[in-house]
């Protein structure tokens, strides 16, 4: 192997994979090593080949790989979040909903399953339970800058004018260059909730 390509291997695998699911930004995620001999031999060598099957878009592939790592260890919030995943690309969103909600008791904290939620009852068109997802998102992390986004479409969308400014303001306040699209969408919907 190339000196340091697994070190980069393993470090591009320890990092949120992102996957755009219309205009959502879905985190998936694997902080487990690579497999190595390409044999399969634990729960995170099963999650790893189900981010890698997702990637490839082999869904049935991937719904057994992370079935089979969470059958191992069903409280794993990963697994879970990674289900959800799945069943929300399959636009089987309710589903999707349920997983995440398991995955946000399996581990009050695991931020991705807060946001997957929120990115859930959005796609459900429950305000409600979206914005309450994406302000957990926020309070577990704060530069979550997906979550500031989505909530100035939830807010717009529920007539709620000010937290829409607001959280698009933040949104683009907060973003990296690598968000040029949706930093010039929030720049836009700012001018024309100003201009209403």
């Amino acid at each position: 192997m190339v000196p340091g390509l697994r070190a980069l291997i393993r470090e591009m695998f320890r990092h949120v994979i992102g996957l755009l699911i219309g205009s959502w930004m879905v985190a998936v995620v694997c902080t487990c090593e690579p497999p190595s001999g390409g044999s399969v031999r634990d729960h995170a060598d099963l999650n790893l080949a189900g981010v890698q099957a997702l990637g490839k878009g082999e869904l049935d592939e991937a719904v057994d790989f992370f079935g089979r790592a969470n059958a191992i260890q069903p409280q794993n919030p990963e697994y879970l979040n990674n289900l959800g995943v799945v069943a929300l690309r399959r636009n089987q969103v309710n589903e999707a909903a349920q997983y995440f909600t398991r995955a946000t008791i399996a581990d009050a904290t695991y931020t991705r399953a807060h946001y997957n939620l929120g990115v859930a009852y959005q796609a459900l068109k429950n305000d409600p339970l979206a914005i309450a997802a994406y302000k957990r998102t926020l309070e577990l992390q704060s530069d979550a800058v997906e979550a500031y986004f989505n909530l100035g479409i939830v807010y717009s969308r529920s007539g709620k004018k000010p937290e829409a400014l607001e959280s698009y303001k933040k949104f683009v306040a907060r973003a990296t260059p690598d968000y040029v699209r949706q930093i010039e969408d929030a720049k836009k919907k700012i001018r024309e909730l100003e201009s209403k």
